[in-house]
């Protein structure tokens, strides 16, 4: 994708229609990933590049990990919004702590209560502790940023 990113976006579709295997794609398939070139083109360039870095971030990952991922954030979606906004603000905060200091909060009593405490049903133990303890959420998605910062 960075490598046309500097063309315009028919010469951008040219090059992904030309791209090995993608006529062998199922015609939907083909669509879908043209409609994801153009939404990506009508986006700022800072969060094109959120999504790029996500997207590299997703494919670095083992599949167990990616299964791992998915699930948490399909978990996530299920929560309501209000704990939505709290998952996804300790997330950030997480995110962007040093690795020490990371561990020291997820370690702590306190964070431990509010996520992992006596609801052990709740999907924010188990969202929470995959994503965060397993390191394989190295992103959120910009729809879980943009909920995070609803205040």
């Amino acid at each position: 994708m960075d490598r046309h990113s500097n063309l315009p976006l028919a010469d951008q579709q040219r090059a992904l229609a030309n791209e090995p295997g993608f006529r062998d794609l199922p015609p939907q398939t083909q669509q879908a990933m043209r409609n994801r070139l153009t939404q990506l083109n009508n986006m700022p360039p800072d969060q094109r590049r959120r999504l790029l870095e996500h997207t590299e971030a997703m494919e670095r990952l083992t599949m167990p990990q990616r299964q791992q991922v998915r699930g948490a954030m399909q978990e996530y979606r299920a929560l309501p919004i209000d704990r939505r906004r709290m998952v996804a603000r300790a997330f950030r905060d997480l995110r962007e702590m040093p690795q020490p200091q990371r561990q020291a909060i997820l370690s702590s009593p306190g964070f431990r209560g509010q996520f992992f405490g006596p609801g052990a049903g709740d999907p924010v133990q188990s969202a929470g502790r995959r994503a965060v303890y397993s390191g394989t959420a190295p992103h959120l998605p910009s729809s879980v940023r943009q909920v995070g910062s609803i205040t």
